[in-house]
């Protein structure tokens, strides 16, 4: 019963429309015709008919008070969000400033007593005018105090290579400078351009935990995906 219960609640906007705009008038409409043939009959009739409604109206107070209480639809479902890491490499773009902040914070809440907390952050970033340096070196300033973080450049934000080797040099020469190993590290793709994020996957793929930022269209991403990559055949 509880199975079902939590489907229903799974669905609920879906279940609640139905309810309202399709079984109940129904409902109405075969109560409202039983009604107009036996009204002005015996006082038992009535009353009969009056149960059946308050039966009715009863059981759809505790179906909506049971579907209404379920909390806000997750983009994201708790099992399937990252547990916090003491490592994070993150991609950093032009814009999303509040996104890189979200998944640095997400981390660092490990601190509080959910894990470990984030003890270091790479923040990959590219070089030039339209580069994100600057938007890498204010997360800096910003988190210095929280964690270790550390700025890594790169010369184009379009060479797939280049992003592959700088994470894979993160993952295979850095980490245990800072005391970690390669599995305490998560890789964040939200931001960059694809030929990085491809660069990134290319580089983390079945070896290396990986996450990425979702949100609601035209707002703020705010909960990670965790990514896993598993045998073949099997879903990830």
């Amino acid at each position: 019963m509880q199975r079902i219960v939590r489907r229903l609640q799974r669905h609920r906007e879906l279940v609640l429309f139905f309810i309202s705009a399709l079984l109940l008038p129904i409902f109405l409409d075969l109560i409202s015709e039983w009604l107009q043939t036996v009204l002005g009959e015996t006082p038992a009739q009535l009353l009969q008919i009056a149960g059946i409604i308050a039966a009715l109206l009863a059981g759809l107070l505790i179906l909506y008070k049971a579907l209404g209480t379920t909390e806000a639809l997750q983009l994201v479902p708790e099992e399937e969000r990252p547990p916090r890491f003491p490592g994070l490499i993150l991609l950093v773009g032009r814009g999303n400033e509040e996104v890189y902040a979200t998944a640095i914070e997400y981390h660092l809440r490990g601190q509080e007593g959910e894990g470990e907390g984030l003890r270091v952050c790479w923040l990959i970033a590219t070089d030039g005018l339209d580069g994100s340096i600057s938007i890498a070196e204010q997360l800096r300033q910003k988190y210095k105090t929280a964690c270790h973080v550390i700025v890594c450049k790169l010369n184009s934000a379009f060479d797939v290579k280049e992003a592959y080797r700088v994470v894979h040099r993160i993952y295979t020469h850095e980490v245990e400078k800072y005391g970690l190993k390669p599995e305490q590290v998560i890789s964040d793709f939200t931001g960059g351009t694809k030929p990085m994020a491809a660069g990134m996957v290319l580089a983390c793929q079945k070896k290396w935990p990986m996450q990425y930022m979702v949100g609601k269209p035209g707002e703020i991403a705010t909960t990670p995906m965790y990514v896993r990559f598993t045998q073949e055949g099997e879903s990830w």
